[in-house]
């Protein structure tokens, strides 16, 4: 697996807790060479599949510079912002990730995951929480492996109220 960061060390962290199967690749997506680093490190290992979070990318960045790079599906992370009723026009407690705009996802994303939080929130006795990186982590990687194109959500986005601050 290839990790991209700007932080060198975060990645040489996660490639020495992961020991030999993580390649880190330090470099910043907001920068006109990403693109080209990008292509290198899938030169020298094919890039089968891969996990983008949404707001780490420039617009456009997606469909141009990751997508032709990567030969497998790409799993597009959103926070639950994208669900607010504001985006989506509904506030019902069945909420599918099939009600997001045609921007959400795009031709250059072939799987969608909607973080949203874990437990019911106010009045129901449990506190809300958001997932811990190990949880969207976990998430992540089951819906890259998944047989087919599906998009899921992680927890919950309904009803919008109960979400945590």
């Amino acid at each position: 697996m290839t990790a991209v960061a700007r932080s060198a060390p975060d990645l040489r962290e996660l490639a020495d807790e992961q020991a030999g199967r993580v390649t880190p690749l330090a470099a910043d997506v907001t920068t006109d060479a990403f693109g080209a680093e990008l292509r290198r490190a899938a030169e020298q290992a094919p890039l089968t599949g891969a996990l983008v979070y949404a707001s780490a990318m420039p617009p456009g960045t997606l469909a141009e510079l990751v997508r032709p790079v990567v030969a497998g599906p790409v799993v597009l992370l959103v926070t639950s912002e994208w669900a607010a009723p504001s985006h989506t026009n509904t506030d019902s407690e069945a909420w599918l990730p099939n009600v997001l705009s045609a921007a959400a996802s795009s031709g250059a994303v072939s799987r969608l995951l909607v973080l949203g939080w874990h437990g019911h929130g106010r009045g129901h006795g449990h506190t809300a929480r958001w997932h811990t990186p190990q949880e969207i982590s976990a998430a992540a990687l089951a819906l890259l492996d998944a047989p087919a194109d599906q998009d899921a959500v992680l927890g919950r986005v309904r009803p919008w109220a109960s979400r945590p601050k």
